[in-house]
């Protein structure tokens, strides 16, 4: 079996007809950066024949078993007492964990990864510099799992509250989140409705009672300044900072990174056909799990709970009136250009940034790129002086 990463295939991992796995390249990007191996990552895609099933060869499987070898060897280090190397074996089992469930979270076997993508990343957490806590918030059937970062040595730190996307949550994030941490801002991770831990609710009904439930409790709490309330969104989460943004007088600035607001809400019902047809399918139906869909019903109701020009959040009219930064590739079929400039009118406070002919979020810039959006959100925020124009 031979491994196809390319560029053609934007978001998702696939088995062809002949048998070929098929892996994004930009996929493999972000999973060798940070705590990931670029020559292991490709190994294990050379023993991987199939994608569903829990016997060696497929997906789920083989991720495992790279993650649990990780996991053993901070099991040792913690014991030995060496946080240190504790600390990084249980992110690489995190990260391949991860990996194990990526992006359907659907079978058993990917339920069963995800659960130890979780666990290891707790288990590292003793070892951060920082503290984690897991505050779990009741909210009406169900609760908000949130992973709530908090810096050393900071009274009353700056709070953002963090988002990921459909199919990457928020123990995910974690090199990101850091480079905050290290700034003096606390961060509040949580996953948005319909995915990870917040599959209780469907993505779109629940008009930011999520977010704010987040808010109220760390209001609540007299810990953070809520005169310096943030947030980053990416992907789908960049489509919730908006539409948050535009709502919650606490927040006074986002971060839209990569996020959908208008044009694939909208796109034909052939042309979602043909994505779910392809290797990006994976990753799409991750999404319409989060609205609450049956396969075969991808786009229905998707304009009514999505478009955020039908919802009245941007567009003609409307003013947001805080900044906001939208960030993106420049050819992002899922959020194009036209989407970020939308944004841009009805928030004129905020910029936008285009990433070369990058596609979604851009992820070879994300080296370059995330420090200087950092630096933006502590310059809007408030806790370092504006830049010289």
């Amino acid at each position: 079996m031979s491994v196809i990463m390319g560029p053609a295939f934007a978001r998702a991992q696939a088995i062809m007809d002949d048998g070929r796995l098929v892996v994004p390249e930009r996929r493999t990007l972000q999973w060798a950066t940070g705590e990931g191996n670029r020559e292991l990552i490709e190994s294990t895609y050379a023993r991987i024949s199939r994608l569903t099933g829990s016997t060696p060869g497929s997906w789920s499987y083989e991720w495992m078993q790279v993650a649990s070898h990780f996991e053993a060897r901070g099991d040792d280090a913690a014991r030995r007492g060496d946080g240190v190397r504790a600390r990084s074996a249980y992110l690489k089992a995190s990260l391949y964990y991860a990996l194990g469930y990526f992006p359907d979270n659907a079978s058993p076997e990917q339920k069963a990864s995800y659960a130890k993508h979780l666990s290891t990343y707790v288990s590292a957490s003793r070892f951060f510099e920082h503290k984690l806590e897991v505050v779990a918030l009741p909210l009406e059937h169900s609760r908000i799992v949130v992973h709530l970062h908090v810096p050393p040595g900071v009274t009353k730190p700056p709070i953002v509250l963090w988002n990921g996307g459909v199919d990457w949550w928020k123990a995910g994030y974690h090199s990101l989140i850091e480079l905050l941490i290290r700034r003096g801002i606390a961060v509040a991770a949580f996953d948005l409705p319909g995915t990870g831990e917040s599959a209780a609710w469907t993505a779109g009904l629940d008009q930011g009672k999520l977010h704010r439930h987040v808010l109220d409790h760390l209001e609540q709490s007299g810990r953070f300044d809520f005169t310096r309330v943030g947030m980053v969104g990416v992907s789908f989460g960049g489509h919730y900072a908006v539409r948050v943004a535009a709502t919650e007088p606490r927040v006074k600035a986002a971060v839209n990174f990569c996020g959908p607001i208008q044009r694939i809400f909208n796109a034909p019902a052939g042309v979602i056909s043909r994505v779910m047809a392809s290797p990006e399918g994976a990753t799409l139906r991750a999404a319409a799990r989060a609205r609450g869909l049956v396969p075969g019903q991808e786009q229905a109701g998707q304009a009514e709970r999505f478009d955020l020009v039908r919802l009245g959040v941007v567009g003609e009219g409307r003013r947001i009136d805080i900044p906001i930064l939208s960030v993106n590739g420049g050819r992002d079929p899922f959020a194009p250009p036209e989407d970020m400039d939308l944004v841009q009118r009805s928030a004129p406070k905020g910029e936008v940034w285009r990433l070369g002919t990058s596609g979604h979020c851009a992820v070879e810039y994300g080296a370059v790129v995330w420090p200087q959006v950092f630096d933006w959100l502590e310059e809007k925020l408030g806790t370092v002086p504006p830049r010289q124009q």
